[in-house]
């Protein structure tokens, strides 16, 4: 049973068989009372009113019939045999998806499959299919939406605006349909609520970052906007803050006014308010409690930046994957290596982990004990320490208490409930151990990285389940891989990571193989055979087949090496995969693709027979990584005081001598093209040009160095729009031949000079 993707949906056999099986039940309960079929208008009537019945999202209002001539809307009709078998398959569908993708269908999923089922033969399914669902047809659900409306906000604390967008964009698949920046969130609001009457299926967020104060970590407010009721709630609060290692607080409006709340992935409880104004004010006021700086977003006080994503709207999250754990952390005021000698002497609980809590400012005063709570056990340590210390419990379920001990067995505790009381009684304990409120340093193991981005890449991740490459040794190509996103390469329907690309689990798989002994020469041969076949579907298949063939072959071959066969077939297998890109089933699970476990396969046959380590293969995938071009200083210097504006950069230009401009050109030139690569691309409309891909990426480079190599580290920050400002970029781009054809003409201008690169991207110092 599998799943593939559909436009934004993903589509799968087995939804598609409980259809089926949902029709059969009506057709033959039909067949056996002697009454007609179903017709359209009955089926597509009861099948809107199952879809509001299981309040599948987004809320349905009517399914419209598309067709060559004209439209047909059917409202809801319930209370019917038809609406009941409909209401139960999509309560399977439900499960089904939960299953396998870890999350419910959305009713454009469940209208789809059932679009799937009856389209080959509606004449099979409905009395009247042959006359009405003629010719060139759809179904099209029409979602039942209201005006645009503020119905979430949260607060992220000591967590930059940058590091919220990514998560929050990932989670909505990492398409961004429009970006800008404002003055205020007044302007925000506006702006958002002109685009999203033109889709009511788009949301806006709202990311506003207060003013960091020295090295405070400045706080981040997320605002919601659309036309859809929000789907932000309690458990994304709480996934966030686990996501974070932090607090998150949030407000909802419906179904009423409240404030929900959690700490390091523990619930910490709802306030509920009367009024949403009130419940806005509270919100606030938490913000400063938990941040270094004092802010209102309404008015734009301390606020520092403002920027606005639109992104299709994404469904509520499922059930928690595991259950609510309560979480317990204590800081204990002694050094930590006195704290870890006298631990190991008092054996304590196996979960308990000992981290580090000092910093520059408060240097190894503090230690952080995280695990199960043990009063007793703790209370022990701060005796035997000869010190007092603090404990957090959240039993994640809205509840929570900080306890004091002192040595001699001195004993206090404060209670809370709910996010305004949690902060009153121990919003300050991260002050305590040395830490800003919500540094995203603590616990150690939550750093601000989504999940995806924490596992290791590609065959990596079977290598270290297998236990033949060590995950410590992983975790410096880790640290430079950039955030994950799956996208679909420029002109193509497959899927590809952008942190991983499956490309370079084959290529790894070429470099294990060419170490492999090769006796009859038929390793040599295939990768010999690669290069030429390149990204041609036929040919890798035709290698495919006769790497089969070879396989077959040596099985039954007393004198063969089976095992080598098969790491020939792999590397074969392999390479197609990559080409083919990756499934939506391993994609929703999160599972290596088959390029991934077939350039495993390769790798471990040349591990297990020791003619490659895995510090060699971490050392080649280390050099598969592009690194991000460094120009010289004065480039950028250039580029940022020009701000975009070809009159402000070309004074500067004027002054300087030929080989240097026209190394700026070149400088411009390279950085541009590096960002229209696949990943890149994949932001842009479908429809751009190689001309327009690269003027929105000469657009980048015009915004200065920080949001260049940003952008070239985590391609989800390239813009979506085909024309960002292109006629500023197109102004600067050719600006350096303007130039030197005003002070050196008749010598024409070098437009293919070329400026030295060093492997790890700095530019080479003989150019100028």
């Amino acid at each position: 049973m599998g799943y593939w993707n559909h436009r934004d949906l993903v589509l799968g056999d087995a939804p598609a068989d409980r259809w089926t099986r949902a029709w059969r039940r009506i057709l033959d309960d039909r067949r056996q009372n002697g009454q007609p079929y179903p017709t359209v208008h009955d089926a597509l009537s009861a099948l809107v009113a199952a879809l509001r019945e299981r309040a599948i999202w987004p809320k349905t209002a009517a399914v419209v019939l598309t067709g060559e001539a004209a439209s047909i809307a059917f409202e809801p009709t319930s209370g019917t045999s038809i609406a009941d078998e409909w209401a139960s398959a999509i309560r399977d569908l439900d499960n089904i998806y939960v299953r396998d993708l870890g999350r419910p269908p959305t009713a454009h999923e469940a209208l789809a499959m059932f679009e799937f089922v009856v389209r080959p033969e509606p004449g099979a399914f409905f009395a009247d299919g042959e006359s009405v669902l003629t010719g060139v047809w759809s179904l099209v659900l029409r979602p039942d939406v209201g005006p645009v409306r503020d119905d979430f906000s949260c607060v992220f604390t000591g967590v930059r605006a940058s590091a919220v967008s990514r998560l929050l964009i990932e989670n909505a698949g990492g398409v961004v349909l429009e970006r800008a920046v404002h003055e205020t969130v007044a302007e925000a609001a506006h702006w958002a609520k002109c685009l999203l009457n033109h889709d009511p299926e788009v949301e806006a967020l709202t990311f506003c970052e207060t003013e960091a104060l020295g090295f405070s970590p400045p706080n981040t407010v997320l605002i919601r906007r659309g036309r859809l009721a929000a789907t932000f709630g309690h458990e994304h609060v709480r996934r966030w803050s686990e996501a974070f290692g932090t607090w998150c607080v949030g407000l909802e409006t419906a179904p009423r006014p409240r404030v929900v709340g959690a700490f390091l992935g523990a619930s910490i409880g709802a306030d509920d308010y009367m009024t949403t104004q009130e419940a806005a004010t509270a919100l606030n006021q938490l913000s400063d409690s938990l941040g270094f700086s004092v802010s209102d977003v309404t008015t734009g006080f301390g606020v520092a930046q403002v920027e606005t994503w639109l992104v299709r709207s994404t469904p509520p999250l499922g059930a928690p994957r595991r259950p609510r754990v309560p979480v317990w952390l204590g800081a204990i005021a002694v050094d930590p290596a006195v704290a870890r000698s006298v631990l190991r002497r008092m054996s304590p609980p196996d979960d308990w982990r000992l981290l580090d809590g000092s910093t520059e400012d408060r240097p190894a005063t503090f230690s952080l004990l995280r695990g199960t709570a043990d009063p007793a056990m703790w209370s022990a340590l701060t005796t035997a320490l000869d010190g007092w210390a603090l404990a957090v419990t959240l039993d994640g379920d809205g509840a929570g208490s900080l306890d004091a001990y002192q040595c001699g067995g001195g004993h206090s505790r404060r209670v809370a409930r709910g996010p305004t009381a949690h902060v009153a009684a121990f919003g300050d304990l991260t002050l305590m151990v040395g830490e800003a409120p919500g540094e995203i340093r603590w616990p150690a193991e939550l750093r601000g990285e989504s999940g995806a981005d924490r596992r290791p890449p590609g065959l990596f991740e079977v290598l270290v389940s297998e236990g033949l490459v060590r995950e410590d040794d992983v975790a410096r190509l880790e640290r430079l891989l950039s955030p994950d996103s799956i996208v679909h390469p420029h002109g193509s329907e497959r899927l590809d990571s952008t942190r991983w690309p499956s490309e370079r689990d084959a290529r790894l798989a070429a470099w294990a193989a060419q170490w492999l002994p090769d006796p009859t020469g038929v390793v040599s041969e295939l990768l010999l055979a690669l290069p030429r076949a390149g990204r041609d579907l036929t040919a890798l298949r035709r290698l495919v087949d006769v790497a089969r063939d070879h396989c077959d072959d040596a099985l039954l071959d007393d004198d063969a090496d089976p095992v080598l066969a098969m790491a020939v077939q792999d590397l074969a297998e392999a390479h197609l995969a990559a080409t083919e890109g990756l499934d939506a089933y391993h994609v929703h699970r999160r599972l290596p693709g088959l390029a991934a476990t077939h350039a495993a396969a390769v790798v471990r046959i040349a591990l297990e027979r020791d003619v490659i380590d895995a510090d060699a293969l971490i050392e080649v995938a280390l050099v598969l990584l592009p690194p991000i071009l460094e120009p010289p200083t004065w480039f950028w210097q250039l580029i940022e005081e020009a701000r975009g504006v070809a009159d402000l950069l070309r004074p500067h230009l004027e002054a300087l001598p030929a080989s240097q401009l026209a190394a700026f050109h070149a400088y411009q030139r390279d950085l541009a093209t590096r960002l229209t690569g696949d990943p890149w691309r994949a932001r842009l409309p479908e429809d751009c040009s190689d001309e327009t891909s690269f003027e929105a990426a000469a657009w980048v480079v015009t915004l200065g160095r920080d949001r260049y190599r940003a952008v070239a580290f985590d391609s989800t920050l390239m813009t979506s729009e085909a024309r960002p400002g292109t006629r500023a970029a197109r102004a600067i781009l050719g600006l350096a031949a303007e130039v030197w054809d005003e002070r050196f003409e008749p010598e024409p201008f070098p437009s293919d000079y070329e400026v030295g690169w060093n492997p790890d991207g700095t530019a080479n110092p003989s150019s100028p």
